[in-house]
């Protein structure tokens, strides 16, 4: 069991890379790019037969199907459609995805009928979806939570911040018990779909209980 957000992070990194033996090729998101070089030098994953690292948002026309493909990307509506666009015409010999988080509903659906050509090997949830900072230190580099005040509500902060809180408890193995700031309705919404988001997914926190229980405190500062 991971003990620090550094380990757990690493934990999944080295599995994706190592999962398939030959020569490899990795490709991330932003986001995932920025996850992955918080725990990994360039150097230590090219030690992995990882012979390329690559950017799914840019443009390849070049085909190596030569290389195993390793997609470690962020469960986003944007990159399942650049995943098809992909597969109708794929550059390399297989696909293995792995999404930093929970998958929505119909996203694996709707990546397998894209696959006509059979190229996908594995789709995993591997749950490192936060920068680890240090060994109890995290970010989800959401600049500001401003966009969360009064009447003005940014789904996408929201859905950032609960995602990433969901990740690092799943990476960490833990279900805790949830408390939050009273007279902050952002803290008890983030609570709220947290707690929903472990009954939901009972299967996945089905961690053995220990005594006390871990605690998740949810504090708000708007800055």
């Amino acid at each position: 069991m991971p003990t620090s957000t550094i380990d757990a992070v690493r934990d999944y990194v080295s599995r994706m890379c190592t999962d398939r033996e030959g020569m490899k090729v990795l490709v991330m998101d932003a986001e995932t790019t920025g996850i992955v070089s918080m725990v990994y030098t360039q150097t230590q994953i090219l030690q992995h037969e990882v012979f390329l690292i690559d950017a799914i948002e840019r443009e390849r026309t070049e085909k190596m199907p030569h290389l195993k493909a390793i997609y470690f990307l962020r469960p986003t509506a944007e990159n399942v459609k650049r995943l098809q666009k992909e597969f109708s015409d794929p550059k390399y010999g297989e696909y293995n995805l792995y999404f930093s988080n929970l998958t929505r509903d119909g996203q694996v659906q709707q990546l397998a009928e894209a696959d006509e050509l059979e190229v996908v090997r594995q789709v995993q949830e591997y749950f490192a979806d936060y920068l680890a900072i240090n060994t109890d230190l995290f970010s989800l580099n959401v600049p500001s939570v401003a966009g969360l005040a009064g009447a003005i509500w940014d789904q996408s902060i929201f859905d950032r911040i609960q995602q990433g809180v969901c990740a690092l408890l799943l990476s960490l193995k833990k279900r805790p018990v949830i408390r939050y700031q009273k007279n902050s309705e952002i803290a008890m919404r983030v609570a709220e779909t947290v707690s929903g988001t472990m009954d939901t997914e009972s299967e996945l926190f089905s961690y053995r209980r220990t005594e006390p229980p871990p605690l998740l405190l949810l504090l708000l500062l708007l800055l």
